[in-house]
């Protein structure tokens, strides 16, 4: 006679608990939208993956939905952290002996396509999407310690094609800025990030930026309007002008006339080569300024140049 027997239910992966009614949500599938939100891989391209692997792959609307709730987490916790920044930015400069409300900034935006591809193609941007960092310069560690993502980008774009505004079709609205506004806007973007440091008690005396960014006109503006009662101090990063100074031989359309070359497609890379060569020798005229020179008389000449 068989006897059969039965033994304690019990899962197979840990659960994460839950405000909200409904089942549970497993915790290795909001690890893996944390890893997504680290890594340049979308979901499609995991579902990838996982079929190449020959995993069964989940299906792209449940991934998206613990994508959603796991974004709102991470946000949550950055703005946390940022705050944390902060606040060890003044403890950092008491024990210095110095004042705790003044930051030191170096700020840049990056683009989801660079803002300038689309010249002579398009009369629009080509750029949706926009993340603008400010680091701090008080610390080896430049920590980033405020941040503003921007996107024109969302699933129901048709609302937006009828002179919609943002966050006034009915549901959800992933974009924060109008489609006819200028995303290259750094000067829009950076005083945000200011006027985010100014309600935490920090003010921008030196701020760092590549000679074509507007972020100094915001700390500039709001020093005027006497929001902030530090005067900013623009300094220009040389990195950047060795890339602009790359980009503007490249554009130059008589130096492609006089290059050494039979063909159009040997000329642009005779022209490539020439201004990755000139680039490097003002870089190494910088080097020698700094060497030759205090730092301090160099920035001054760069603040004349302005």
């Amino acid at each position: 006679m068989s006897v059969l027997t039965i033994q304690k239910m019990f899962n197979l992966y840990n659960e994460v608990i839950a405000k909200k009614r409904g089942r549970r949500t497993a915790a290795i599938n909001l690890s893996i939208q944390v890893a997504l939100n680290h890594i340049a891989i979308s979901t499609t391209g995991l579902q990838k993956l996982f079929l190449g692997s020959n995993i069964p792959a989940p299906s792209t609307s449940s991934m998206q939905h613990s994508a959603n709730v796991v974004s709102e987490i991470i946000e949550e916790y950055n703005q946390k952290d940022l705050v944390q920044k902060r606040k060890l930015i003044k403890e950092i400069n008491i024990l210095r002996g110095d004042n705790p409300n003044i930051i030191n900034i170096q700020a840049d935006g990056m683009y989801n396509n660079p803002i300038y591809s689309g010249m002579g193609k398009t009369p629009f941007q080509p750029a949706t999407q926009c993340t603008y960092n400010m680091l701090e310069n008080n610390t080896y560690k430049h920590s980033i310690v405020s941040t503003r993502q921007v996107s024109k980008l969302c699933s129901n774009k048709s609302e937006h094609k009828t002179k919609t505004k943002v966050k006034s079709h009915k549901g959800h609205c992933s974009a924060n800025i109008e489609m006819h506004d200028s995303i290259g806007s750094e000067e829009r973007w950076a005083k945000d990030c200011l006027l985010d440091l100014k309600n935490d008690g920090l003010e921008v005396q030196e701020i760092t930026t590549d000679p074509d960014s507007s972020a100094f006109r915001a700390a500039e503006s709001l020093f005027k309007a006497g929001t902030t009662n530090t005067q900013p101090i623009h300094f220009l990063d040389t990195r950047h002008v060795s890339a602009n100074h790359r980009n503007f031989i490249k554009k130059m359309s008589g130096l492609k006339e006089i290059m050494p070359a039979r063909l159009v497609s040997e000329k642009d890379k005779m022209l490539k080569r020439f201004a990755l060569d000139m680039a490097a020798r003002c870089q190494a005229e910088y080097n020698a300024a700094f060497d030759k020179f205090n730092m301090d008389s160099v920035r001054e000449q760069f603040e004349d140049m302005d």
